[in-house]
């Protein structure tokens, strides 16, 4: 499955036009490619939702392109070979175990190996700040130091990448943006960044903030239960059950080895299975998963099928 497939907009079967799609989409100062003896292959794919836009981009040759003031916080997620980045002397190489950030208004350099592919969050400067505050009830000028222009293990930004990759797979599917699951994630997803990067940030609810002790986190799981039916976001259940965000994903992570929002889903999996069980007359497999806040035909019977063993067609079919 191609990254945000449904969203293309570069798709170059030649180095000329691959510069010239750069020049277009990313005011790029200069694009190089080595001669190969593979045929030439270039695509980007790509989406802007609130307060973060999305880049897939894959190269069958290797590639040098320089970039000038390029805009947000760019998380580069590598999917396959190698690349390096220059930013003002520093040199930044990254691959699948490493990921990297590259500061708003940053003018570098970008070296990719022959197959490359990697995906890059661009995140809103200002968005992340609201999202800073919001989370711990303060107010901040800017961002706090982040770990810029250096290589870091990939492992260490899970939650990031596992929302990444889940906006991925909904956008190679057809995903509307406007639906609810979307609206979720990229929630969940800034969120996420925050406390990937600043893990030990005092200022972000980590530290004086509650934790979630056995009480609390039964209602964490209650109060999911209860609000399935409609927009979620990991803020609104710690605020509301008394914790910290941070042991909200503790907590789900320690107890079901999983993330409050893929506990979120399976709930409305396990809706949608109930509900195709009863069968009612009138009632489509597509109604059924609207209704269960699935935005995506294809995402929805992919992840039926991984809890339940067998697509929610043959659920349906049983029960007339």
């Amino acid at each position: 499955m191609v990254p945000f497939a449904s969203r293309p907009f570069i798709r170059a079967t030649d180095p000329g036009e691959m510069a010239e799609a750069l020049w277009r989409n990313y005011r790029v100062d200069s694009a190089r490619f080595e001669d190969t003896e593979a045929p030439f292959l270039a695509l980007a794919n790509g989406v802007r939702l609130e307060g973060v836009r999305f880049h897939y981009c894959r190269y069958d040759t290797p590639a040098q392109i320089s970039f000038v003031a390029m805009g947000g916080y760019r998380q580069v997620f590598v999917l396959s070979g190698s690349s390096e980045f220059t930013l003002g002397g520093t040199k930044m190489a990254l691959g699948p175990e490493a990921t990297g950030l590259i500061p708003p208004g940053s003018d570098f350099d970008a070296a990719y190996s022959q197959g490359y592919a990697h995906i890059i969050a661009e995140f809103d400067e200002g968005a992340l700040v609201r999202k800073a505050e919001r989370l711990t009830g303060r107010d901040f000028a800017g961002l706090p130091d982040l770990p810029l222009g250096r290589a870091l293990p990939a492992g260490r930004f899970w939650k990031t990448r596992g929302l990444v990759d889940n906006l991925a797979d909904q956008f190679a599917n057809g995903a509307d943006e406007a639906a609810l699951p979307i609206t979720e994630l990229v929630q969940a997803l800034a969120s996420a960044f925050l406390i990937d990067h600043l893990e030990d940030h005092p200022g972000l609810p980590s530290r004086g903030a509650k934790a979630a002790g056995r009480p609390a986190a039964d209602l964490l799981e209650d109060y999911i239960r209860e609000n399935w039916s409609r927009p979620l976001t990991v803020e609104e259940i710690a605020a509301a059950c008394g914790v910290s965000v941070r042991s909200v994903f503790a907590r789900f992570r320690e107890t079901r080895g999983t993330s409050p929002m893929a506990y979120l889903r399976a709930l409305r999996l396990d809706e949608a299975r109930r509900r195709l069980r009863e069968g009612e007359p009138g009632v489509s497999v597509m109604d059924v998963a609207l209704a269960c806040g699935f935005a995506s035909f294809g995402h929805f019977a992919q992840r039926y099928r991984d809890r339940f063993g067998e697509l929610p067609s043959e659920t349906a079919t049983r029960s007339r």
